[in-house]
């Protein structure tokens, strides 16, 4: 799921579908209790939400910088 994380850091895929694919690929495993890809889709939806922050502050300091 890495990989659908820098497609999203990389603007290749908006977030939507980035959560997209990461919910296809956790419901597609049968072997991992719900309970931990319960706990999968909150930390990649943290991780996409901190990239966009990120991304989001260098505009800023990059507008403050002109």
């Amino acid at each position: 799921m890495d990989d659908v994380v820098d497609s999203f850091q990389w603007k290749e895929i908006m977030k939507f579908k980035a959560l997209s694919n990461i919910l296809t690929v956790l419901d597609s495993n049968t072997t991992k209790p719900e309970k931990t890809k319960d706990a999968a889709v909150k930390y990649y939806s943290r991780t996409l939400n901190e990239i966009e922050a990120l991304a989001a502050s260098a505009i800023r300091q990059g507008l403050q910088t002109q």
